[in-house]
């Protein structure tokens, strides 16, 4: 008899900082928690864009794709720096913060993470809205979720100052309720625009009360639980207090198909599958009152169409080079393919002193410049390679690969439009290796891109 697998709860661990990035996977998936959360870049290598010391700073600023498979890449949810301000006054500031969050967010999509998790702190958020919906076009798959505190912290403080009447309204920018309003009105409602409703310490009502109940007609995607809010029960297990666990039971019953539960903050009991192991219970008695379990099976599957890809406009995510880069067969053959180029073009007493360059154009992830190099090796002739590639996040790899596997080989990597390539008459291309023909049936055909480049070219090469 078939064993039958019950579909997993989604939660997630969200991690301050990273240090080995597959170490963490292994320990999120030992804990139990579906998913992760990592800062995609590291707070110390802030990046400056049009001015500052740091404008120069060489190597790459993140970890490479390859740190992880792309299946793995799909549980990872990614969060910005958190000194971005896109709507700050300095315009300097401002303009650096947006470079800074594109780049972050480009990268987000290239390796194809689950989602990608931005903290609102006010109703001054146009500008950084508008910058994370830009990246919602149909050549992307990520979502853009906005973390929003049920109370905001303006209000909570001046509660505990007790400058205010604890029952007195909100003001329109102290009320979070409005900070997601704006977002979803700017956003025209899209559905990848979720909300990340973080639980406060103190809540704006009881869980009948309009000011609760309004957000459980949200598209709630993701529950942010922080550890300090658990308490340990009689048995010393830790647990929500009363009102944050009706709460925890609402949004259960509310939204039963696609929140993902987030823990975050420091472990202050014995293990962080504890909070993991408590909110699997509270949802599970949840839907166990459910009679109707179709939903739970049957979720975020809606049809979709293929979008025509275009090499010139688009950029492919990493997932999509993970798939071409499995056909071994193909880069085999044109290794093979290279090699009799280069045997062909260099006789057995020149091998020692003539040099052949090989170009790249459209080096993706790098397996056709491997290609080349292992080539080069076989034939025992000497090979000087240009990597071609307009991809900041494959530019990111490659030069990643520069560092680790191709040390030592003649390797030079050019990040840009192979149209716009000006090479010198030394390091005109021998040999040129592309795949932006594509194969037979898809839609990566670009043969305008490789006819705009025949200034690279020798008098005789070889394509």
């Amino acid at each position: 008899m078939a064993k039958i697998v019950q579909l997993r709860l989604p939660t997630t661990l969200e991690f301050s900082s990273v240090t080995n990035l597959k170490d963490e996977v292994k320990k999120t998936d030992d804990l139990g928690y579906t998913h992760m959360i990592i800062q995609i870049a590291n707070d110390h290598f802030k990046r400056e864009f049009f001015a500052g010391k740091a404008r120069d700073r060489k190597g790459p600023y993140t970890r490479s794709d390859l740190n992880l498979t792309a299946s793995d890449w799909k549980y990872v949810i990614g969060r910005p720096s958190m000194y971005i301000d896109c709507d700050s006054t300095n315009k300097h500031f401002r303009r650096s913060s947006e470079e800074t969050l594109m780049q972050e967010l480009d990268y987000a999509c290239h390796v194809g993470m689950h989602a990608f998790i931005v903290p609102l702190r006010g109703l001054s958020a146009v500008n950084l809205t508008r910058i994370l919906i830009s990246k919602l076009v149909p050549t992307t798959a990520i979502e853009i979720w906005f973390k929003i505190p049920l109370v905001s912290y303006k209000q909570m403080a001046k509660l505990y100052l007790k400058k205010a009447d604890s029952n007195a309204e909100p003001s329109e920018e102290d009320d979070s309720w409005n900070w997601w309003n704006m977002v979803r009105s700017l956003a025209k409602s899209n559905s990848r625009v979720c909300l990340a409703l973080e639980l406060t310490d103190d809540l704006p009502g009881e869980v009948g009360d309009i000011e609760v109940s309004r957000w459980l007609g949200e598209p709630i995607r993701a529950l942010v639980l922080p550890t300090r809010l658990f308490v340990l029960n009689a048995k010393g297990f830790p647990v929500l207090a009363r009102r944050h666990h009706l709460f925890l039971v609402a949004v259960a019953r509310a939204c039963p198909m696609g929140v993902n539960y987030i823990v975050t903050g420091a472990c202050h009991h014995k293990s962080y599958d504890l909070y993991r192991k408590y909110i699997e219970f509270v949802v599970e008695r949840v839907r166990g009152e459910v009679d109707d379990k179709y939903p739970f099976y049957a979720k975020a599957y809606p049809d979709v169409l293929q979008y025509p890809f275009q090499p010139i406009a688009h950029e492919m995510d990493s997932q999509t080079y993970d798939v071409f880069e499995k056909d071994h067969v193909k880069y085999g053959k044109y290794q093979e393919a290279i090699y009799q180029a280069v045997m062909d073009r260099v006789s057995k007493e020149e091998v020692a002193t003539k040099v052949q360059v090989i170009w790249v154009l459209g080096a993706g992830r790098g397996p056709l410049v491997s290609a080349a190099l292992n080539a080069g090796l076989k034939a025992k002739a000497r090979v000087r390679v240009f990597a071609v590639e307009k991809n900041q996040n494959c530019v990111l790899t490659l030069k990643k690969r520069l560092i680790e596997g191709w040390r030592g080989f003649d390797v030079t990597v050019i990040h840009g439009d192979m149209r716009d390539c000006r090479p010198d008459e030394a390091d005109l291309a021998d040999i040129v290796v592309s795949e932006l023909l594509g194969s037979f049936g898809d839609d990566n055909l670009a043969p305008e891109l490789l006819n705009g480049s025949h200034h690279i070219f020798k008098g005789e090469i070889l394509m």
